[in-house]
Formats: structure tokens, sequence, C-alpha cells
């Protein structure tokens, strides 16, 4: 891997953290939204881990998608 690739998969990991961050924020902000309507503990239970899920699955999309981008780079490098 030379450096160009490298630098190209750090910066990818970079902006994933960037969006995790985000997703993080939005989620904060969620919850106090939800807590100031007097949901039920149930309901925003149940919300946390709608969120979770979500941001689990879009994480490993990235993270798939990184990958792939990775793989393509290194193949179309060796040819």
């Amino acid at each position: 891997m030379d450096e160009g690739e490298a630098r190209t998969i750090k910066e990818d990991i970079a902006e994933i953290r960037e969006t995790i961050k985000d997703v993080s924020t939005v989620v904060n902000d969620m919850r106090v939204l939800l807590a100031g309507n007097y949901i039920t503990k149930q309901d925003f239970e149940e919300f946390k881990k709608g969120m979770e899920t979500n941001r689990r699955w879009w994480s490993g999309f990235i993270l798939a998608l990184a990958g792939a981008f990775a793989a393509i780079v290194n193949l179309l490098w060796k040819h």
C-alpha cells in the first residue's frame, strides 16, 4: 500500500468518525426532545434501541464502503 492509498483510507476513517459524531449529537438532541414530551421509559428505551441499531447499520455500511473502495484501488493499482 502506498502513501496515497493510506492517506485516502485515513481520510475515509476521519469522515466516518465525523459522521458518527454527528449522529451522536442528533441522538442526544432527540433524547432531550423526547424527554421533554413526557414519553414513557419503555418508549424511550425502544427509541434508543432503534437508533443504536440504525447507527450500527450505517457505521457498518460506511466501513464496508471504505473497504470496497480500498479493495478497488488496490486492484487497480496492481494492474
